[in-house]
């Protein structure tokens, strides 16, 4: 099993989870306290987000379509369909996340997280399933 494999399934389950605890009540019945504190955030991320000129959404709004980002990106990470897609799309919402957290000058520890995911999915994106072998001669 190869470094691509196991950061694809380390990362596909993280998502899942990271996903489900945003989206359902049953995050917040096992989380309660990370739950109500990942939605108070997204209130601040909100306040940053270059979209919030153009849409009008709630900060929990917010929270589920990343969190329904994460769950479904994350199954097909899990599943090896379009993880290359998949692992794409969440080196985007992460590096988002990074310069969201760089925005509200938060700490040093809470950007380099999601930019550590973001780079590990970069890495799937270029490094993992699909890249061809080159043969010695």
């Amino acid at each position: 099993m190869g470094l691509s494999t196991v950061l694809r399934f380390t990362l596909g389950a993280l998502f899942v989870c990271s996903g489900c605890v945003k989206i359902t009540r049953f995050g917040h019945a096992i989380v309660p306290d990370v739950h109500k504190s990942m939605a108070k955030d997204f209130g601040k991320f909100l306040r940053v987000a270059p979209f919030k000129g153009y849409i009008k959404i709630t900060s929990v709004q917010y929270m589920h379509i990343v969190g329904y980002t994460e769950l479904l990106a994350g199954m097909l990470l899990l599943t090896n369909n379009l993880a290359a897609l998949a692992a794409l799309i969440l080196t985007v919402v992460m590096a988002s996340a990074a310069h969201t957290h760089y925005k509200l000058k938060d700490p040093v520890g809470k950007i380099a997280f999601p930019a550590c995911l973001a780079c590990a999915c970069l890495y799937l994106v270029v490094c993992g399933k699909g890249r061809k072998k080159e043969k010695s001669d």
